[in-house]
Parts: structure tokens; C-alpha cells; sequence
């Protein structure tokens, strides 16, 4: 019995030896230390090879491996023997500074195009969006760290002569083993055809911030696939190359050809933009596998030289599912911020640069989802996201997080607890809503400081509530004087929150201010950085209104938010519409109406504190309703208003943008509730204002019934483009119609139809992220005059330019 074990132990140790161990081993820049994905790797003679992922690493299984040769785009050819490397197998490459060469024909068909169009026939089949449903599980992580880009620290002497080589030390030391900055998300995502999608962020973690909900979208910064017509990069939207008919765009080179031990073919082929193409497009370098032709592997960053405030590198990798989709699986991003500069020492400055990773895994195709599991916001947080103990994120980290990571929680996170991070990080992002968190209290900018052409220059302060004071409820008001007009306007406002998922609330608002003529208020979300808003500067004309106003808000689904409403305005010397009429210094009316919203497609995110709309494909709808009463024996008041708002991509041609804008109101007696088309002349030249008529004066046209079209084509860089001259060009005509039921003498109509025409070159000059540019638009049709200054109008832009 004895010899029968021994005998069996034996030949287990025999088969053991001659079963060959895995090879392992990882590639890795030789002057940054940094991974290097998608290596091609050629080893022993039978020409077979795999590739390094995403994070550098390769294995390999079959055979004894003799020798290894990598070839990597823009690195030397390197053979390496694996007896040479007996402890750690990491293989070092060494860069070199090359471009595509400048050959864009070859002689017959381009044999890389043939490849390509055989991944552009396959794309739908995958496009995760194309199928019927599918869900993953991911996990996130962004880091930000000091980007030495020009060597300053590789360069230190070795024996530190002066206190400034012992700064830069020591300032090594500290960047050497800790990042500045760590966010982590573990999340799962479900998509059902042809709209629904949910993403549920199951953990988060932030250094330095207790409450990391504000970041989380900071980890979403590239699509998940690149199979759509465009690649999203950091929000810009890029061409993608494997669009159709890309090869009329992008230069294709095939660089080199791997086979698989399963006796498939896999294709290196780089991309760029063919030269005089002007559109934004990326380069980079893509393995297509012939299993399928499908994508396997993908790098790629903007085409333009990096001049701009931020440029980004992407990377990613596919995985063939046993269903025979490929779904993606690894994710990488590189930002660096071209205009941030961290200086340690006076003279020596270093880039900002944020690294992600994502990786991607219990991916499912076309799995029985159920639609109920698709209510709420596109995007949420879970409520226990940012209590997960180190259990649950060792499920999703995959090895991490590492030595570095763990110095960089500890320390960034005793630097937020001492520097109160969390609170300066709400008083930051309150900017953009227009407010400034301070304790308890938010302060209203838009009250401390404004101006205007009729109120001129007005200070003031406005006060509100926050959720550190009530999650409940919310109390609010405001005062502020105009030094034009020498007229205080002051008001406040009471809110009770019912339910924060449907944004239900009931609020209550006293205000004695000025208005506008002719103005009409929406339901809709403030958009950050429009220019629409720059119109509000060019007001010539108001009048006073003291009102009191109850109101109720509630979203019946993602697509559908209304406002119920009761409002009692009086209106102050009202301009008559009848001059033998004997004028009246006071007239009140009680109105009643609705507010709609109507988005189909729009997408929410739910950072637990506020729902925000993160946009949507389709147009969008607002609609308002109004039913006057009792106003001194005139006959009843109406009002309906429409607005429709929209943004489409036409590949290869540029984006538009379109506006309409609809408007009837009965006529009871006073100018002040008739609408004007919004106008924006002010003299010659003033600033561009969207969504208005550049030609049109202040009130120069009044109507009961309007309708405006406001249409503008970003062309982009299609035009011209230089690596440092990137001006934006676009076209612009706008038109409206509208007239009176009756005849009035004070009141200029438009029935016969305003038109003007307009190009604007946006962009032309840049400082930080402040670019200007300039615009030209011309009055034609019915009412433009026989003097050209009057039809003309010159237009100064001003962007934020990121």
C-alpha cells in the first residue's frame, strides 16, 4: 500500500515539473515607472502573442516561454529572455518622440480600411446600447497627483546644495508616496431598451470629505463604449473612428499583426485625423480581433495639440462573453490641467493630473429586468454609500487599495478634518447655483450685486435657509436698490419640502419689485454659463409690481414636473392702451395657472441632497397657462405660453440648436400684459445674447400674439482650425411674427414677419477660461429701414471656455 502511494506521489511531482507554470509578468514605461496597456507580445517562434492589460499585466499559459518580444506604438522594439528576469518580470520600454507619417494615400485600397469596415458593420451587435438590456457591476477610482512634466525632479543634484534642492526634496518624498487627492465608487448599472437606464452608486469614498456625493460624477469621465457615432470625453464630444464612413476622416494605419494561440488574428491599427479635416476628432492606437472584428483595445486622446486648459487620454479594454458579445471591461483616463500649476518652490511649478480607472464585472446581456427598477433618478446614491465598511469594498477594489492609497486617506483626510474640507467644498459648488453657503444661511448673489440699463448698478443682500437649518422647510428674502432708478425693491419667501424624490413642495413669496414688459417665465432649470442670461443687462424698460404669490410643485414622472399657482399683482402707473383713456395709477389682477415641463429622455442625478437634470436627447417642453379675475370690471385675462427648447448633432456637419417660442394673451387693456419678442440691441455693439434678436431695440415691437424661431448652427472648427488658433464658428437666423386683435397707436406690430441673419466666431481670443469673440447680424425683411447702422448690430461673445 505503501509503494502504491509513493509510486502515486512520484508521478504526481513528475507531471507537476513537466506541466508548464503560467508565465506572469507586467510592462511598464522605463522613465516613468508607469503601465503600459495593450502591449503586442510576440513569444518563441510560432509567432504567437497576447497582449498586456490595462493595467500592464500578461499571462501566459501555453509552453515554455523562450524569449519575449514587445512592440508598442511610439516605444523601441524590445527582446527580452525570461532567464534574465528571475525574480520580478517587469519588462521596461524605452519611448520615442514619433508621429504618424504624413502619408494619407496608398496605392489601392488602404489594406487598414478593409479591417475597419468590417468593425463599423459590426458595431451594433457591440453597442451595449443596442441591445435589449444589459447590467454590470463597476468599480471606480480617481486619483489627482503632481505631474512632474518637465523633469524638475529627475534632475535634483544627488548631494542637495541649497535650500531650494532640499524643498524640491522633501516635496518629492511627499508626492512620491501619496496621491492629492482619492475618490472610490463601487456601483451597478442596468440598462433596458430603448431608454431606461439606472445607475445606483452602492459606495463612495472621498479623501478629505466626509460626504464624497459631490464627486461621484467626477469618476464619469468617458462613454462606455466606443461604437456610438461619438466618444464623450470629459463632456466634449468626439467623432468616433469607427463611425460610419470614418475612413473618409481618419488616416488608418496598420502597424502590426498578433496571432492567438486560438488561431486568431488580432490587428494594430493607428488613427488620426486626415490632414485639412477640420472636426474634432481623436488619435490613437486600436487592436481589433477577427473573432467577430470587434474592437479589443483602444487608446486614444484629442487629436489637437494640448494647448487647451485640459487634455485627456483614454484607454480601454473588451472582453468576449460566452453569449459572443464583447462588453467592455477595463477603463483608464488621464487629465491634465494645462493651467493649474502646483509651485512647491518659486521657479519650479508642476501640472495637476487626474488618473481613473474603472473596472467592469458580472456583466449580464440581455438579462429579465423589470421596469419598476428604473423609477427615480437615472443616477442615485445609496443611502449607506458612504458607511461601507473594508469588507464590502474588498469585494469590488480587485487587489486595491494600495500602500499609496492608504497614506493618501490618512493624510488628506486629517488635512479636511482640520481645514473643514466638506464645508468649503458646498460654499464652492453653491456658485453655481448662484448661492454662498455660510452655516445655516445661504446668501443670494444674485441680490448683493446686479446691474442693469434701467435699475443701473444695484446692491443688496439676500438670505436663505439651508439643510443645516431644516430639511423641512426653508424661509428666505431679499433687499436691494437700484442707483438708476432710486426705487427699493425688497421681498420674501416661505417653502415647505414634502417629498425630496418628487420634488414636492409648497412655497409662499411676497415681493414689491420691477418687471420686465412683455416678459414670460418658464419652469425651467437655470443653465450654468449661458448666455441667455447676458440679456437681463440690456433692459431699458420697467415697470413696478407689488404681488403675492402660493404656489405648489410635484414631478408625476421623470418626463412631467408642474407648479399650481395663485398670484395677486398689482401694477403700478400701467401703460394704457387707449390715449383718451384716463390713466390709472393702480390696477390688480388675480391670476390662477399651471406650469408644465415636459422632458422625455432627460436624465437625473440624485446626489441625495438635490435631483439635478443632467439632460436629455429629445426637446424640451414648457408650457404656461394662465386665467385672470376680477380686475376691476375688465373682461377676463388669459394667457397660454409655449416654449420648446432642443440641441441635435448632425455627424460631420456640426450641432444646432433651436428655440421656439409661442405666446397668446386676451387683451384687457394695459401694454403691460402684452408680450415683446426678447430683443438685445443696445446702440451698435453689446454683447451676444442666445435666444434673442441681436437687431431688435428694447420694446420695440409688442403683440398679444407671438411666435419666434431662434435657430443657430455650430459649425465648431469645421472651417479652420490651427494647433493654437481654434476659433468656433456659427450661423445664426431668428424670426418672429405677431400681432393685436385691435389697432393701438402707441403699439408697434410685427405681423408681416422681423427677420435677421447672423455669424458669429466665438473663441478668438482666450484668457485662463475666459474666451471672446465677435458676431455680426443684419436686420432684412419687412421692417428693416433704409440705414444700415439701424440693421446692423455688432456683437462682442464671451464664453467659459473649458
Amino acid at each position: 500500500m505503501k509503494k502504491h502511494v509513493l509510486l502515486s506521489i512520484f508521478l504526481f511531482l513528475n507531471f507537476f515539473q513537466l506541466t508548464a507554470m503560467p508565465f506572469h509578468g507586467r510592462v511598464i514605461d522605463a522613465a516613468s515607472k508607469q503601465p503600459l496597456p495593450f502591449v503586442n507580445i510576440i513569444f518563441n517562434e510560432q509567432n504567437q502573442g497576447t497582449i498586456t492589460n490595462i493595467d500592464g499585466y500578461f499571462t501566459i499559459s501555453s509552453g515554455t516561454v523562450e524569449f519575449l518580444r514587445f512592440s508598442y506604438v511610439g516605444y523601441h522594439q524590445a527582446v527580452f529572455y525570461p532567464e534574465e528576469y528571475p525574480g520580478d518580470r517587469i519588462f521596461s520600454l524605452d519611448q520615442i518622440h514619433i508621429q504618424l507619417q504624413g502619408i494619407d494615400v496608398f496605392p489601392g485600397e488602404n489594406p487598414a480600411h478593409r479591417i475597419i469596415k468590417k468593425v463599423v458593420e459590426n458595431r451594433d451587435l457591440y453597442n451595449p446600447q443596442k441591445w435589449e438590456s444589459y447590467q454590470y457591476n463597476s468599480y471606480n477610482k480617481l486619483v489627482f497627483s503632481a505631474f512632474d512634466d518637465k523633469g524638475f525632479l529627475n534632475s535634483l543634484p544627488e548631494t542637495l546644495k541649497t535650500r531650494q534642492d532640499s524643498a524640491l526634496y522633501h516635496f518629492k518624498k511627499i508626492i512620491d508616496r501619496q496621491d492629492l487627492f482619492l475618490v472610490e465608487t463601487a456601483s451597478l448599472k442596468s440598462f433596458l431598451k430603448p431608454e431606461k437606464e439606472k445607475e445606483t452608486i452602492l459606495a463612495s469614498r472621498a479623501s478629505g470629505i466626509e460626504d464624497p456625493s459631490f464627486f461621484t460624477l467626477a469618476t464619469q469621465l468617458q462613454s462606455l463604449t466606443f461604437y456610438n457615432d461619438y466618444v464623450t470625453l470629459l463632456e466634449k464630444d468626439f467623432l468616433s473612428p469607427v463611425s460610419p464612413n470614418s475612413w473618409n476622416k481618419y488616416f488608418f494605419l496598420l502597424t502590426d499583426t498578433l496571432l492567438t494561440p486560438e488561431n486568431d488574428t488580432i490587428f494594430t491599427i493607428q488613427f488620426r485625423p486626415q490632414k485639412n479635416k477640420y472636426f474634432w476628432g481623436l488619435k490613437g492606437v486600436m487592436n481589433v480581433h477577427t473573432n467577430g472584428y470587434a474592437i479589443q483595445s483602444v487608446r486614444a486622446e484629442d487629436a489637437n495639440k494640448p494647448t487647451d486648459i485640459l487634455r485627456i487620454k483614454i484607454e480601454q479594454r473588451y472582453e468576449k462573453m460566452p453569449e459572443g458579445h464583447w462588453f467592455p471591461k477595463e477603463l483608464n483616463s488621464e487629465i491634465v490641467y494645462n493651467k493649474f500649476n502646483i509651485t512647491p518652490v518659486p521657479g519650479y511649478s508642476f501640472l495637476l493630473k487626474g488618473s481613473g480607472k474603472t473596472y467592469l464585472f458580472n456583466q449580464k446581456v440581455n438579462p429579465d429586468l423589470d421596469k419598476k427598477d428604473f423609477r427615480g433618478a437615472n443616477l442615485e446614491i445609496s443611502e449607506e454609500a458612504a458607511d461601507r465598511d473594508a469588507a464590502y469594498w474588498e469585494e469590488y477594489r480587485n487587489g486595491l487599495p494600495d500602500k499609496r492609497d492608504s497614506v493618501t486617506y490618512h493624510v488628506i483626510d486629517s488635512i479636511g478634518r482640520a481645514e473643514n474640507l466638506d464645508q468649503k467644498t458646498k460654499m464652492i459648488l453653491g456658485l453655481f447655483e448662484n448661492k454662498l453657503d455660510v452655516g445655516k444661511l445661504n446668501l443670494r448673489l444674485q441680490h448683493i450685486i446686479d446691474y442693469n440699463h434701467y435699475e443701473g448698478m444695484q446692491l443688496g443682500l439676500g438670505l436663505e435657509t439651508n439643510e443645516k437649518f431644516s430639511r423641512l422647510f426653508q424661509l428666505g428674502g431679499y433687499w436691494r436698490y437700484g442707483f438708476e432708478d432710486r426705487k427699493q425693491k425688497f421681498g420674501a419667501d416661505a417653502a415647505v419640502r414634502l417629498n425630496r424624490k418628487t420634488e414636492s413642495k409648497v412655497f409662499f413669496e411676497l415681493k414689491r419689485d420691477r418687471q420686465e414688459i412683455g416678459e414670460m417665465f418658464f419652469l425651467e432649470q437655470p443653465r450654468v454659463f449661458s448666455s441667455e442670461e447676458y440679456r437681463k443687462l440690456l433692459y431699458t424698460d420697467m415697470f413696478s409690481i407689488q404681488s403675492i404669490r402660493v404656489a405648489a410643485e410635484h414631478r408625476w414622472s421623470k418626463f412631467l414636473k408642474t407648479r399650481l399657482f395663485y398670484d395677486r399683482t398689482k401694477y403700478f402707473d400701467p401703460m394704457s392702451l387707449f390715449p383718451t383713456m384716463v390713466p390709472v395709477g393702480v390696477f390688480t389682477l388675480n391670476k390662477i395657472g399651471i406650469k408644465m415641463r415636459l422632458s422625455f429622455g432627460e436624465q437625473f442625478f440624485d446626489n441625495g441632497h438635490n435631483i439635478v437634470s443632467t439632460g436629455s436627447r429629445y426637446p424640451f417642453v414648457f408650457i404656461n397657462y394662465e386665467n385672470g379675475f376680477d380686475h376691476a370690471g375688465f373682461n377676463d385675462y388669459h394667457s397660454f405660453e409655449l416654449k420648446v427648447r432642443d440641441s441635435f448633432r448632425m455627424r460631420n456637419i456640426g450641432t444646432s440648436h433651436l428655440t421656439l417660442l409661442g405666446a397668446v394673451r386676451n387683451e384687457i387693456g394695459f401694454g403691460n400684459l402684452f408680450v415683446s419678442p426678447p430683443a438685445a440691441a443696445d446702440h451698435v455693439i453689446s454683447i451676444y445674447a442666445e435666444n434673442s434678436f441681436a437687431t431688435m431695440p428694447m420694446n420695440e415691437f409688442f403683440a398679444n400674439r407671438m411666435a419666434a424661431v431662434f435657430w443657430r448652427h455650430e459649425l465648431g472648427t469645421l472651417l479652420y482650425k490651427t494647433p493654437k488658433f481654434k476659433p468656433r464658428v456659427s450661423l445664426a437666423v431668428n424670426a418672429c411674427w405677431g400681432d393685436t386683435k385691435n389697432e393701438y397707436p402707441n403699439f408697434r406690430t410685427f405681423e408681416k414677419g422681423y427677420y435677421e441673419g447672423g455669424l458669429l466666431i466665438r473663441r478668438l481670443l482666450k484668457q485662463d477660461i475666459i474666451a471672446l469673440g465677435f458676431g455680426i447680424f443684419y436686420r432684412f425683411g419687412p421692417y428693416h429701414s433704409n440705414d444700415f447702422s439701424d440693421d446692423t448690430a455688432i456683437k462682442f461673445t464671451m464664453d467659459i471656455a473649458l
